[in-house]
């Protein structure tokens, strides 16, 4: 549905829903036809029973979408309001689970969650509910109450990112300037690891923007948009010639494939990130997370599963794979049940398919859609395939941007004497030649006595023996 309708930017696609945003009612009816028109030359049918149309506010994904911005769904949050207090752990991560879902809107909610983030911390499934838990869990109810509004993203408008950080945990905002005001489009933050708490301050604010940037990045990407830091050194690190450590120079390489414009504001301006920077957050596991399994035609992969090769080996020599006959919808799958749930064993004419359907939603890097495919099925060879058909994606390569910033060069002390220092390179390969395709090359930097010798290949025994017989 994404690859039909991705040349209209009125057009929002999750899965099988299509949600169209218009500026106005005639431009609505407009927008409506180019999607009809795109949908019927596809063989693709509606059901008008599920469609409304001509509406200034809808519920989308669990969130109450307005012309003003975007809120949480009220049937939602009173779910989570009316919440009992939990009796064990494993209730206590639920609930952190339901909020973590909304935490975008809620700055500054992780020190209200400190104690109950504590809580789960012990091995015990037995949690000791203190003043401080029950307090804490009001405070969170009464937070999501009265939840931020955050504004809708304009692509023309001016977009910045305020980060900072603390000796605990590192703080953003990221907010667009509308009708001269910045209006949040969306918060972060989390704890520091203890090394990362031990970090210098340029590292621990260098740290904000780069994981600020890693989280933001499905908005930021290709969109130009400022850094604002209120620790000045950052502003020149992009240009200075300053040696760096290893760590520094991923992180500002990884930072300038983004933006270079890094912007110094004072602290007392930087409140919002400073505020979420200084709540020692802990990062929860959304327990009540959704699973996405792309819809697929169970009686074609059954009997795909009997005809193919590789899973008939599969039968025969399972290795760490748990294999069983699971029925799903009415057809027996042969699925790996050595997991939480089974995983059918995808033949080998189903294998991009499922890669399509996974990766296609949002087209992340070869590691999380291995890690999203796997989750769900398993075939031989998952992981190497699934890297390849990562780095063949089209839009993948499209999209991608590369930027590089200088590095300072290493400097050599200057020599004293002949052959004291020499440099050596292997070059090539270039047309053969008596044979010889590469040469291996020496030049004297006392001297600048250079020698390049023809050499057949590049195997590693020959290279001593051309150094010490050239002399």
């Amino acid at each position: 549905m994404d690859g039909i309708l991705h040349e209209l930017n009125c057009c929002f696609v999750y899965l099988d829903d299509i949600l169209i945003a218009s500026s106005s009612p005639k431009e609505h009816e407009a927008d409506l036809s180019s999607v009809f028109h795109l949908l019927a030359t596809n063989d693709l049918v509606i059901n008008t029973q599920k469609c409304i149309f001509g509406q200034a506010t809808i519920t989308f994904l669990g969130h109450k979408v307005t012309p003003n911005g975007i809120t949480p769904v009220p049937e939602k949050v009173k779910a989570i309001t009316e919440f009992p207090k939990p009796y064990d752990k494993r209730t206590l991560q639920h609930f952190l689970g339901m909020l973590n879902y909304y935490l975008r809107f809620l700055p500054g909610i992780a020190k209200r969650l400190a104690p109950l983030t504590e809580a789960t911390k012990s091995r015990s499934k037995v949690i000791t509910w203190t003043d401080d838990c029950q307090t804490a869990f009001e405070a969170a109810k009464s937070s999501l109450a009265s939840a931020t509004l955050l504004k809708h993203p304009d692509p023309k408008s001016e977009t910045r990112l305020s980060t900072d950080a603390s000796d605990s945990a590192i703080g953003a905002e990221l907010s667009q300037k509308h009708h001269g005001m910045w209006r949040p489009i969306a918060f972060f933050s989390r704890k520091l690891t203890s090394t990362q708490s031990r970090y210098s301050t340029f590292d621990r604010e260098l740290l904000a923007i780069y994981s600020a940037i890693q989280h933001f990045r499905f908005f930021l990407e290709g969109r130009p948009f400022s850094v604002l830091t209120d620790h000045k050194p950052l502003t020149y690190a992009l240009t200075s010639k300053t040696a760096r450590s290893p760590r520094q120079e991923r992180q500002l390489s990884y930072i300038a494939e983004f933006t270079t414009g890094i912007r110094y504001i004072s602290g007392p301006n930087n409140v919002v990130p400073d505020v979420l920077s200084r709540a020692p957050c802990t990062e929860q596991p959304m327990v009540a997370s959704a699973s996405l399994i792309p819809p697929i035609n169970l009686a074609r992969m059954a009997a795909e599963q009997l005809r193919d090769p590789k899973v008939a080996e599969l039968r025969k020599q399972a290795g760490a794979l748990k294999l069983k006959e699971i029925n799903l919808g009415g057809y027996n799958l042969l699925c790996d049940v050595s997991t939480s749930r089974p995983r059918p064993i995808v033949p080998s004419l189903w294998t991009k398919t499922i890669f399509e359907a996974i990766h296609n939603l949002s087209h992340p890097g070869h590691k999380p859609t291995t890690r999203a495919i796997s989750a769900r099925y398993v075939w031989p060879g998952l992981k190497r395939e699934v890297k390849n058909m990562v780095r063949a994606c089209h839009s993948c390569q499209a999209s991608k941007i590369g930027r590089h910033i200088k590095t300072a060069l290493n400097s050599f002390d200057p020599p004293d004497r002949r052959f004291g220092d020499i440099h050596v390179d292997l070059v090539g390969p270039f047309p053969p030649s008596e044979g010889c395709t590469y040469l291996f090359t020496i030049i004297d930097r006392f001297t600048r006595w250079p020698k390049a010798v023809p050499i057949k290949t590049l195997r590693q025994q020959h290279v001593p023996g051309l150094y010490f017989g050239t002399g």
